[in-house]
C-alpha cells in the first residue's frame, strides 16, 4: 500500500511538473504578459485555494503536492532557459548575476525610488552597455539616444507604458500608428494658433507668483520653490486643460488633489522596473496604500472631464481640440478623454515645475548668473516670447538647468523590434529586449560636457567648446514620441524666470546649501526633486 501511495505520489509529482514546464515553453515566453499578471496571479491563487479545500475535505496532500509540483516546474524552467537559452545570453552583456533572472532584486536596491543613482553606479561597475534584467539592456552611450528614440528607430514603447491599460492614452499608446493617429488630434491643441489662445491664460497665470511671492517677502517666509512652483505649474495645466484653476498659490483647500497625484506616482518608483508587478498592485491591491492614491488621481481627472463637457468655455482649452475629430466615436472619444485628461495635467505640469526648480536652485547658488541673467532681460518685455526667446543667457541657463536636472532620470523605456537594434560601433542588442537610456547618467558624461558636474550657462553661447557631445542632451526626448507640448513649457519657463529674476534677488534659506535638492531627488519615473528652501527679497527700481 505504502509503495503505490508512493508511487503515485511520483507520478503526480511528474506530471504537474511538467505541465509547469510546458506551461512556460508553449506560453510564457512567447509575447507579453505583463498586463495578464493579475489574472494569472488570481487564477494560481483560486487553484491554490482549491487544492487546500480538496486536502482538507478528503485528508489528502495529493492536491496540494501536485500545486507545488506544478509551480516548481514553471520556476524551473524559466530559471533553466534564462541561464542557458536566452536570446541575451548569446549577446555575452556584462551585468550583476541576478539579472539574468530577475528584476526583483532591482526592485528591492531602488525602494528607495533612487533608481537614478543605482543605475549610475551600475555604470561605474560595469561599463556602456549593461544587462540590467532578463530581457533588458541598459545603454549610457549618447547616441543610443538617437538609435532608440530617435524618428529612423525601430524601437516601440516598453512595457511599463501599459500601466493604464485598459484605459485609452496617448501616453501610453504603444501602438505607433494608434499613437501617430492620436498624435495628429493632440497636435491640433498647440498648433501656433492654439498657443495664442493658450498664451493668454499662461501670461494671466504667471502674474500669480509674482504676487505670491511680494506676500511671502512682506511676511519673511522662506519659501519652498519646489512645491511652490508645483501649486502655480498644476494651476496653468488645468485651466490650460479644462479652462478650470485650482487658485493652488493661493488657497490650499484643493491641493490635497496634487499631494495625491504626486504621492501615487510613488508607486512607479520601485515597480518602474517590474511592469508586472505593477499591473498587479494596481489590479488587485485597489485601494491600498499609494495605489489608493493613484486609482483617486484617475477618478479625480474623469471627474474634471465630466465637469468640463456639461459646460460651454469662452476660449478654447485643450479639450476643445480633442474633442473635434470625427473619425472617432463617441465611446472610444470619451475612452481618450479620459485617459488623456491625467496626462495633459501630469505631463504638462510636473515636468515644468520640476525643471523650474532645477533653474532656481542652480541660479540660487550662481548669484553672479542672477546678475547677468537681469542685466540681459533689462528693457525688455516680460511678456514677449519673441523677445524673450532671443535673450541668449535665458535660454542658456533654461538648457543647462534641464541639462543638470533632466525630468526623465532614467524613464522613456523602449523595445526593439523584430529585426533587433544595431548602431554605434557593431553594437547589437537582440529582438523584443528592453532598453534603458538614463539621461542622469548620459548628461553628466564628461566626454560630452566639459565640468559635465558643474552649471556653466555659458557652454551654450560663448563657450561652445565645452559641449564635446550635444547628443547627450535630449529635454524633451526624440522622434515619434518627442513631447508635443514644449513650446508652451519653454514659453512658461521663460517667462516665469524673466518674471522673478527681473523682480526679486534670492538664495538658500540660512542653514541650507543647495544639497537638499540632489539628496532629496526621487526618481518616480519622472523627477521629483528634493526641497528648494529659498528667501526672497524685491529688488530695488535703481537695480531692475
Amino acid at each position: 500500500m505504502a509503495g503505490r501511495i508512493s508511487d503515485q505520489a511520483v507520478y503526480v509529482a511528474t506530471g504537474s511538473f511538467l505541465t509547469g514546464i510546458g506551461i512556460h515553453l508553449a506560453l510564457f515566453i512567447r509575447g507579453e504578459w505583463h498586463v495578464y499578471s493579475p489574472y494569472i496571479g488570481s487564477y494560481y491563487g483560486l487553484l491554490l485555494g482549491f487544492s487546500l479545500c480538496l486536502h482538507v475535505w478528503y485528508a489528502n496532500f495529493m492536491p496540494i503536492f501536485a500545486f507545488f509540483s506544478h509551480i516548481a516546474g514553471i520556476f524551473a524552467s524559466i530559471f533553466i532557459y534564462r541561464l542557458i537559452f536566452h536570446r541575451l545570453n548569446r549577446a555575452g552583456l556584462p551585468g550583476p548575476f541576478w539579472a539574468r533572472f530577475s528584476k526583483l532584486p532591482h526592485v528591492w536596491k531602488i525602494r528607495d525610488s533612487k533608481n537614478h543613482i543605482y543605475l549610475h553606479n551600475i555604470h561605474v561597475k560595469y561599463g556602456e552597455v549593461v544587462r540590467t534584467g532578463p530581457a533588458e539592456v541598459t545603454i549610457f552611450l549618447p547616441e543610443a539616444l538617437e538609435a532608440v528614440g530617435g524618428r529612423q528607430s525601430t524601437c516601440i514603447k516598453g512595457e511599463f507604458y501599459d500601466l493604464l491599460w485598459p484605459e485609452l492614452a496617448l501616453f501610453a499608446a504603444r501602438d505607433k500608428s494608434l499613437h501617430a493617429k492620436r498624435r495628429r488630434d493632440w497636435n491640433a491643441g498647440f498648433s501656433p494658433q492654439a498657443i495664442k489662445i493658450h498664451e493668454k491664460k499662461v501670461l494671466r497665470h504667471v502674474q500669480r507668483p509674482d504676487q505670491q511671492l511680494r506676500i511671502e517677502v512682506a511676511s519673511g517666509n522662506v519659501v519652498n520653490v519646489t512645491e511652490f512652483l508645483l501649486w502655480f505649474t498644476f494651476d496653468v495645466m488645468t485651466d490650460f486643460t479644462f479652462s478650470g484653476s485650482l487658485n493652488l498659490l493661493q488657497e490650499d483647500k484643493c491641493r490635497q488633489v496634487v499631494v495625491k497625484a504626486r504621492r501615487a506616482r510613488s508607486t512607479l518608483g520601485p515597480l518602474t522596473p517590474a511592469p508586472w508587478l505593477l499591473q498587479v498592485g494596481l489590479k488587485l491591491l485597489p485601494r491600498i496604500w499609494w495605489i489608493k492614491d493613484w486609482n483617486d488621481s484617475i477618478t479625480w481627472a474623469h471627474d474634471q472631464i465630466q465637469d468640463r463637457l456639461s459646460r460651454k468655455v469662452d476660449d478654447k482649452d485643450l479639450v476643445s481640440y480633442l474633442m473635434e475629430p470625427k473619425t472617432t466615436s463617441r465611446e472610444e472619444l470619451g475612452r481618450w478623454l479620459k485617459g488623456d485628461s491625467l496626462l495633459a495635467i501630469l505631463a504638462g505640469s510636473e515636468p515644468t515645475g520640476q525643471s523650474l526648480a532645477g533653474v532656481f536652485h542652480e541660479l540660487a547658488r550662481h548669484p553672479d548668473q542672477i546678475r547677468k541673467l537681469r542685466n540681459d532681460l533689462k528693457g525688455i518685455s516680460l511678456s514677449d516670447n519673441k523677445a524673450l526667446v532671443v535673450v541668449p543667457h535665458l535660454n542658456a541657463v533654461l538648457q543647462e538647468a534641464m541639462r543638470l536636472h533632466a525630468n526623465l532620470l532614467t524613464g522613456g523605456v523602449q523595445k526593439t523590434a523584430e529585426t533587433g537594434l544595431r548602431f554605434g560601433d557593431g553594437i547589437y542588442i537582440p529582438p523584443h529586449t528592453t532598453v534603458v537610456t538614463p539621461l542622469y547618467t548620459i548628461s553628466r558624461r564628461e566626454d560630452c560636457f566639459e565640468h559635465a558636474e558643474e552649471f556653466i550657462p555659458e557652454r551654450w553661447t560663448s563657450r561652445r567648446e565645452m559641449v564635446r557631445n550635444a547628443q547627450a542632451h535630449v529635454p524633451f526626448s526624440l522622434g515619434t514620441y518627442n513631447c508635443f507640448g514644449q513650446e508652451l513649457g519653454m514659453r512658461i519657463m521663460r517667462y516665469t524666470v524673466a518674471m522673478v529674476v527681473t523682480h526679486y534677488d534670492f538664495c538658500y534659506a540660512p542653514g541650507h546649501d543647495g544639497s537638499e535638492m540632489e539628496l532629496g531627488k526621487s526618481d518616480r519615473f519622472t523627477a521629483f526633486p528634493g526641497k528648494v528652501p529659498l528667501c526672497f527679497t524685491l529688488v530695488s527700481k535703481a537695480e531692475g
